[in-house]
């Protein structure tokens, strides 16, 4: 299954690249992860599940650096020129 807490997600955080948790209030919090630049969990509560999907096998996806970690992906850097407009015309 498919259930990731924060805390059993951060608990292996150095097998999974050491992600970044930022918290918003007492209860909600969201986990990054540099590697895929990745929204890897949301937490509205501090005891729920995560509302993204969380690849059950992450441990060996961040191994073998696959690029199905999960999470939800919002840095396009390296394909910035694939998805510029302004790029056609260099």
């Amino acid at each position: 299954m498919n259930y990731f807490t924060k805390n059993t997600l951060l608990s292996f955080k150095e097998d999974i690249g050491n992600p970044i948790e930022l918290n918003f209030n007492n209860e909600s919090s969201a986990v990054v992860s540099e590697y895929g630049g990745r929204l890897l969990g949301l937490y509205p509560k501090n005891d729920c599940y995560s509302l993204l999907w969380i690849n059950p096998d992450i441990k060996e996806v961040f191994k073998t650096r696959r690029r199905d970690i999960g999470g939800d992906r919002y840095w396009i850097s390296p394909e910035r020129e694939f998805f510029s407009f302004f790029s056609t015309f260099v």
